[in-house]
């Protein structure tokens, strides 16, 4: 076995180790770092997630911990098929229930009868269209969002790239015509997401920034969940930035269109020619540190807190991305994550923003990059 195959597998060995250490005595995997993820449905679809993406030989050795995960999420979800906490909460439901599909595939897991089709119900049910009173001029129409609650019409936190692209993925098999009407509305929406350009711009050696064929986070351009910001002061022209990037090209992948699709061409070039992996493309260079305060503005802490998700999201692109760079990608990628191992096998982002700095999270989106490369 090639070195860096030895590497890689140990990392693995370890993280797993770092992981099934975690699990409760109730089978979940529950949040020490956020209050407010403590209930355990999100972050234990993320830690099966994670799990399912690694060589099974690897992770066979704690499989009845994943099996124990499972059931803990299958004893959780509702005649509606929504994943929720044993107390009935809700803890990211559409992330839980888009990451528990294909978690219990990856894993072979058995949710018992009928869970699975509820689940697949719930999401089809949790996009933003008209079942939920949005109609098709509105900016989040044919997305999802994180509350994924049934019971709001015509309110929302906002569409998503990031929601949308898992929600498409675990619907990906789906072949009924309700699941047809969904990928037909996403693509939709994505178009709204994407700075695409014209298609006599398309082969430009140079794009424009506002058509420079990236995604962005949420359609509603105004909105600060767009990241990296703005190219214009009137905050019309979202930035592109490679998290968004990464999850548009694999949410339009899930939806039926076809790799040589130009959007999927311009998104796959936007990510070819951004090769850094220190912090997430796209973003603005960080203003100087205040010499008052010793702290730059906050924003420009969104680069190294999305990392880990940049690594996950990357690794599942790279056989889109421009033929001839996809295996040095692979080993930059493969090198890099390791590189950021802690001694007790887990990963941590210290910079908090996004999350990653609960090694349950951070880790779980580790083993999805090295599983994938």
């Amino acid at each position: 076995m090639p070195d860096a195959d030895v590497k890689t597998a140990a990392a693995i060995r370890d993280a797993l180790e770092y992981l099934a250490a975690q699990q409760d005595d109730d089978g979940g995997w529950h949040s020490r770092t956020y209050g407010s993820m403590r209930g355990g449905a999100a972050i234990t679809a993320m830690v099966l997630f994670g799990a399912a993406h690694v060589d099974e030989t690897l992770r066979g050795v704690h499989g009845a911990r994943w099996r124990r995960g499972g059931e803990f999420l299958a004893g959780g979800v509702d005649e509606q098929g929504c994943p929720r906490n044993r107390d009935a909460s809700m803890d990211y439901p559409t992330y839980a229930a888009a990451l528990l599909l294909p978690a219990a595939d990856g894993l072979k897991l058995d949710l018992g009868r009928g869970v699975r089709r509820r689940v697949v119900d719930y999401l089809l049910a949790a996009q933003l269209s008209e079942s939920r009173g949005f109609e098709a001029d509105d900016p989040h129409y044919g997305g999802w969002e994180l509350t994924g609650d049934l019971r709001m019409r015509g309110v929302t936190t906002g569409a998503n790239i990031s929601v949308t692209c898992f929600a498409l993925e675990a619907l990906a098999g789906e072949k009924t015509e309700a699941a047809e009407a969904a990928r037909k509305r996403a693509v939709a929406w994505l178009g709204r997401c994407q700075n695409m350009p014209d298609d006599e711009k398309l082969d430009d050696e140079k794009l424009d920034e506002e058509d420079d064929g990236g995604f962005f986070f949420q359609a509603d351009r105004g909105n600060d969940a767009n990241k990296a910001q703005w190219t214009d002061a009137r905050h019309a022209s979202p930035r592109s930035y490679g998290t968004a990037t990464c999850d548009g090209l694999r949410a339009l992948l899930a939806a039926g269109v076809p790799a040589e699709d130009r959007r999927v061409l311009a998104a796959a070039a936007w990510l070819g020619e951004r090769r850094g992996l220190d912090v997430v493309p796209g973003f603005l260079a960080a203003p100087a540190v205040d010499p008052k305060t010793g702290e730059a503005e906050p924003f420009v802490q969104w680069p190294q807190a999305l990392r880990f998700y940049y690594y996950a999201t990357l690794a599942r692109t790279i056989d889109v991305l421009p033929a001839g760079t996809r295996d040095v990608r692979r080993e930059e990628l493969r090198a890099h994550v390791i590189s950021l191992q802690r001694d007790d096998g887990r990963w941590e982002n210290d910079v908090h923003h996004m999350r990653e700095n609960d090694p349950l999270i951070a880790t779980s989106l580790a083993l999805v990059a090295l599983g994938s490369t």
